[in-house]
């Protein structure tokens, strides 16, 4: 800005120059006319003028001058007006919860409704936020099945990608919820599958590693002994990711 005043201020001086200098021409003309006297007087009237047009020419563009450096005055408070906005934009806060992750030691796991279908079993495997504030649960939890002494049998849960879901912000006291399947090892060949029983689930909360054994007598109804298999390559449940409510 100060650079594109400056040439402005420029080329009004070499405008109100130009004209001085014209005004010269002029004379000179009219002294060729009148003769050697009249060269002399008209001489001694063009210094005189010649001051006085300086002089009126100078004040033309001093005031000139003053006008656009006051406009230019004004510019940088415009520009940092326009500079302050995108520093405001930087640092505006996102939107979203307090971003505090949940924790086994702040949730309180159980086993929910469950019912039978067709070759399977339901089970809703619920979260439900025991610490003082807000935390938010996003994804799968891990889950496998147990024998009586709480040691995992057979393969993990298989994760369903196709369910979508999306982070659930608990406040305390409230819960999520994720719902697990777990196919009947009675639909396997006992070679392929080698049946054994198992007493629970064993949960994993997403990005934690502590575990929680939950009991299949427990929960709404209660599964009782459930027959996994041994078998790494049979893979009997899969689970969907957390969603809110329970």
């Amino acid at each position: 800005m100060v650079t594109q005043h400056t040439q402005g201020t420029a080329n009004r001086t070499d405008t109100a120059t130009g004209t001085v200098r014209g005004s010269r021409f002029r004379w000179a003309a009219a002294a060729g006319v009148l003769g050697a006297s009249a060269v002399l007087a008209m001489s001694v009237l063009s210094s005189c003028s010649d001051g006085d047009g300086t002089g009126s020419g100078g004040a033309d563009v001093s005031d000139t001058a003053g006008t656009t450096a006051s406009t230019g005055a004004g510019a940088p408070d415009n520009a940092g007006g326009q500079e302050t906005a995108p520093g405001g934009d930087a640092t505006a806060p996102t939107t979203g919860g307090d971003g505090s992750r949940c924790t086994t030691d702040g949730l309180d796991i159980t086993l929910g409704q469950s019912q039978g279908a067709a070759g399977s079993l339901l089970v809703d495997v619920d979260f439900t936020n025991s610490s003082p504030g807000h935390c938010t649960l996003d994804g799968f939890p891990g889950v496998v099945l147990v024998d009586d002494t709480g040691s995992p049998v057979g393969a993990p849960a298989v994760r369903e990608d196709n369910v979508p879901g999306s982070p659930v912000d608990l406040a305390p006291g409230d819960s999520a919820t994720a719902a697990v399947k777990i196919s009947r090892a009675e639909n396997y060949d006992d070679q392929a599958c080698g049946p054994t029983p198992t007493s629970g689930l064993q949960v994993i909360v997403p990005e934690e590693t502590a575990t929680t054994v939950l009991d299949f007598t427990g929960g709404d109804g209660g599964l009782g002994d459930v027959t996994g298999c041994s078998a790494d390559a049979v893979e009997l449940l899969s689970v969907q990711p957390l969603t809110a409510g329970a």
